[in-house]
């Protein structure tokens, strides 16, 4: 075989090459700058807002009393952030526990056809436009709490907070669905199998090793979904109106910030009055709420790179004591100590001989984590599980 002649890259490659790296940093600086210009506008505007319109910020923040056309106007965002918050919290309370138990689903119990169909049908609520969700609020959800409620002597406006909760719910079901299923199904399958081997039940493989595993994944899809409730608009503004007040009561109408903001785009509030510069102060604020969430996934997710995965897995090798298998970090319930079973299928007959447990301290957002050092006598030698 005769050498092979590898040619020195040409002077032309140099430039493109170059030329590619400084397309890329451009796009790159445009996108910084974008964000840059975001903020300059709301810090420029809402400072204006609050000269023109003598409130101080802690005023603004803190007074409950919404009347910009009154004489004196004032502006008190708080029961602007009470409909949101009323709205946003009703959302995740319907659409979290929903979204998680659909991924523990698809991730563990359904079969490769049945997920075929399931997911994709679950992902097409999330092309569903808004304004959809708004005039599901106002023709099915809003008329079935009337009439379901009132039979209890409850009254429930036509415009209300809850029929807002529930739509913007099924909106984010989506979202808390397909990220926490990714991240389930990304965990490793030895875990899984590791969990049977000591004789663990479906549900307890589960809740005990799979969602532990992906809880950082799943707490980062938690607060993506909050702040897309948040940022919500036309839904709520079809379903929640747009009465700025301060109520337990769910059933009545309330104004979200977005609803605010909307309002006053589409008044007939002049522009440069103190009206119309106070929608980049909502704005800010809820630029900030928004971000704010959204820096929280992007901390978790560098943490997580920091620290490595929480668990690993390593191939059963012989030993003179048998078959061994490490299973790092195990999640696991200190009441499993103790625990004897058959798991069906393997042959192995495991039970704990002996466990201890210790505490280790890993990251103070999510406290103390139960670390069992167990060993599990099986058909042919020990198991040690770490």
């Amino acid at each position: 075989m005769g050498r092979v002649q590898w040619k020195s890259p040409g002077r032309f490659l140099h430039w493109q090459e170059r030329l590619v790296h400084m397309i890329l940093a451009i796009f790159a600086v445009i996108t910084i700058l974008t964000t840059i210009g975001i903020l300059v506008v709301l810090g420029t505007e809402t400072y204006q807002f609050f000269i023109k319109s003598e409130t101080t910020p802690f005023e603004f923040l803190t007074s409950r009393k919404l009347e910009p056309e009154a004489d004196p106007p004032k502006f008190g965002i708080v029961p602007l952030i009470w409909g949101t918050m009323v709205v946003t919290f009703g959302s995740c309370v319907l659409a979290l526990p929903i979204g998680l138990a659909s991924a523990i689903y698809l991730s563990e119990y359904a079969g490769s056809l049945t997920r075929s169909i399931l997911k994709p049908a679950l992902e097409i609520l999330a092309g569903v436009p808004t304004i959809v969700y708004g005039y599901l609020a106002l023709m099915l959800v809003t008329p079935a709490l009337r009439y379901t409620l009132e039979l209890v002597g409850i009254k429930v406006d036509t415009y209300n907070a809850a029929s807002a909760a529930i739509v913007v719910g099924i909106m984010i079901i989506p979202m808390v669905s397909s990220l926490s299923e990714d991240v389930l199904r990304a965990v490793p399958q030895g875990l899984r199998e590791a969990a049977y081997g000591l004789g663990a039940t479906k549900f307890e493989v589960c809740t005990q090793v799979v969602v532990p595993a992906g809880l950082s994944g799943i707490m980062a899809s938690f607060i993506l979904a909050f702040s897309r409730a948040i940022g919500e608009t036309m839904a709520v503004v079809l379903a929640a109106g747009q009465l700025p007040q301060i109520s337990g009561n769910i059933f009545t109408s309330v104004q979200t910030m977005t609803a605010y903001i909307v309002s006053v785009t589409s008044g007939d509030a002049p522009f440069g009055t103190a009206e119309h510069l106070s929608l980049y102060a909502v704005g800010s604020v809820l630029f900030l709420a928004r971000n704010t969430h959204e820096c929280e996934v992007v901390e978790q997710a560098c943490q997580l790179v920091e620290r490595g995965p929480a668990f690993s897995a390593q191939s059963p090798s012989s030993s003179d004591h048998g078959p061994v298998v490490s299973v790092g970090l195990l999640f696991c319930d200190v009441s499993w100590c103790g625990f004897s079973g058959d798991s069906s299928g393997s042959g192995i007959s495991a039970s704990f001989v002996s466990c201890g447990s210790r505490s280790e301290e890993r990251d103070p957002a999510w406290g103390t984590i139960q670390r069992c050092l167990c060993t599990a006598q099986a058909a042919g030698g020990e198991q040690a599980w770490n």
